[in-house]
């Protein structure tokens, strides 16, 4: 089961990856559905454990100033 930590680092990767829609690349900093899918695979990868999630159970990793956080 992931913890804190490794949710952290998990997000500040993320934060750091792309993702590709018709051959343009898009920075995952700016999508909360693309945000929870490359932490899933950060955590896949890492064979990290965790249970269902959605970008609203990550907010509390984003920085204060991410476009995408919530509450």
């Amino acid at each position: 089961m992931a913890m804190p930590e490794e949710t952290q680092v998990a997000v500040d990767w993320a934060l750091q990856q792309t993702y590709a829609v018709d051959g343009e690349e898009y920075p995952v900093s700016e999508s909360r559905h693309m945000l929870v899918d490359t932490v899933r695979r950060y955590f896949d990868d890492h064979n990290i454990g965790c249970p269902p999630m959605d970008a609203t159970m990550l907010d509390p990793y984003l920085p204060p100033d991410s476009p995408i956080r919530r509450g």
